[in-house]
């Protein structure tokens, strides 16, 4: 191979792979320049409760003996038992609305889009 084309051969090549690096670097350039749009995260805060706990009531059961083959115990024990059942049912119910007020989500206002 005569010489001087050898230098023109490694000038081509020097120049090829100068072009080829600019090429990549402006392609890599031109992919930071796309943004995307920003959207607003929702998060979610955890907030203290402070809804009062209801107070448990006296059930009728706790006060009873126990009773054998006495049948006015008996009785008294289904009263006691029937009793109980409502008050539980309150009971119940007041801890199902302490429950829901502080489970419900808080609407902030600049929480709506």
């Amino acid at each position: 191979m005569n010489p001087g084309m050898r230098d023109r051969l490694v000038e081509y090549a020097w120049a090829a792979a100068w072009w080829t690096a600019t090429v990549l670097a402006a392609a890599s350039l031109a992919g930071c320049a796309h943004t995307s749009p920003v959207t607003p995260a929702r998060t979610a805060i955890p907030v203290e409760c402070r809804e009062p706990i209801p107070q448990r009531p006296a059930m009728p059961t706790d006060s009873l003996k126990t009773c054998e083959a006495d049948p006015m115990c008996v009785d008294n024990a289904v009263r006691a038992l029937t009793a109980e059942i409502e008050l539980r049912r309150g009971y119940e119910h007041q801890l199902e609305r302490a429950l829901a007020a502080c489970t419900t989500p808080i609407n902030h206002p600049r929480s709506t889009p």
